[in-house]
């Protein structure tokens, strides 16, 4: 489920790959939806993420390892994302250094030129990856850092600029169902005293 405040749209994925459209009127006091939606066979598998791209894009992520780049006034695909072996849980865009950063059931994410998607992507690579799938990636805003965290509870922080783990953290408490389902990160700022 995504929002996109340029073209008054919401966007929505299903369990069956198809992306929905819909196109609303917006006024003072109310938001209402101009018509059915538009929707489109995008994916083989479930749709796990929507991202707004800084140039007013949609990459859309998706269980069968593809991702697509959307323009989203007319609802079409503008190229395909390809270097996943499994299916992608999670999406990140770091606009100072024009990076898309994807991850899932790969036990490395994944960086790709935000402007260049026919371009291979790069491995954030480390001696001691992940352990389980990827379910959440994050870009901490006007810096280089990069967080990733597994289902296992290990979360790992990068830089952007030189693609490289500089600190890795485990979660030491077990999670009553055995799972660390570590979906979102806030970022906290630095100040100066």
């Amino acid at each position: 489920l995504r929002w996109h405040p340029r073209t008054n749209r919401l966007f929505t994925g299903d369990a069956q790959g198809w992306l929905n459209c819909w196109e609303f009127a917006v006024t003072a006091r109310e938001l209402r939806p101009t018509g059915p939606p538009i929707s489109q066979a995008l994916h083989a598998e479930a749709i796990t993420e929507i991202l707004p791209m800084p140039d007013g894009g949609l990459v859309v992520a998706s269980m069968d390892s593809g991702m697509a780049l959307v323009e989203p006034l007319r609802c079409m695909v503008v190229t395909r994302y390809t270097g996943h072996n499994a299916g992608i849980l999670a999406l990140a865009v770091c606009e100072d250094y024009n990076l898309l950063f994807s991850a899932g059931y790969d036990p490395e994410p994944l960086a790709w030129l935000a402007s260049t998607p026919d371009c291979k992507p790069f491995r954030l690579h480390d001696l001691h990856g992940h352990i389980g799938p990827i379910n959440s990636i994050h870009h901490n805003p006007n810096t280089p850092e990069l967080l990733t965290a597994d289902t296992c509870g290990m979360v790992k922080v990068w830089d952007v600029r030189t693609l490289r783990c500089f600190q890795t953290i485990q979660c030491a408490l077990d999670p009553p169902d055995g799972v660390h389902n570590i979906k979102e990160f806030k970022g906290i700022a630095h100040f100066a005293r």
